[in-house]
């Protein structure tokens, strides 16, 4: 169980940072250049396997628990956005953004209703 917390908090981390990169021109990411290459670039990449990771060990750690099915589908969602990902990595044009970015907002609705789903009881 303690593990399974354990991750489910990487995780959470791992997708706000992930997220961030959408906020890569706020004032924080403009005054620490470390920030700035871990929010674009291979950074954003690394996080999100490793986000898909963890998410995974979390799950597995998580057993038979309620939140279960939600959980599996944000899981689900954030293995179809990296498998995209790794396959379009080099394009970088509009149409592959807009959809890497709705794939990203759905996966944290999806996100979100787990959490919620998991607290409450519920599938």
């Amino acid at each position: 169980m303690i593990l399974s917390r354990a991750m489910a908090l990487v995780s959470l981390l791992l997708l706000l940072l992930c997220m961030g990169a959408a906020r890569k021109n706020n004032k924080a990411g403009r005054k620490s250049p470390r920030l700035q290459k871990l929010l674009t670039g291979s950074g954003h990449g690394f996080c999100g396997i490793f986000l898909l990771l963890t998410g995974l060990a979390h799950g597995i750690a998580a057993g038979r628990r309620p939140g279960m099915i939600s959980g599996k589908v944000a899981w689900m969602l954030l293995l179809v956005l990296v498998i995209f990902s790794l396959i379009a990595r080099k394009r970088l044009s509009g149409p592959w953004r807009r959809l890497h970015r709705y794939l990203a907002i759905g996966a944290c609705l999806l996100v979100a209703v787990h959490v919620i789903c998991a607290g409450a009881g519920i599938f």
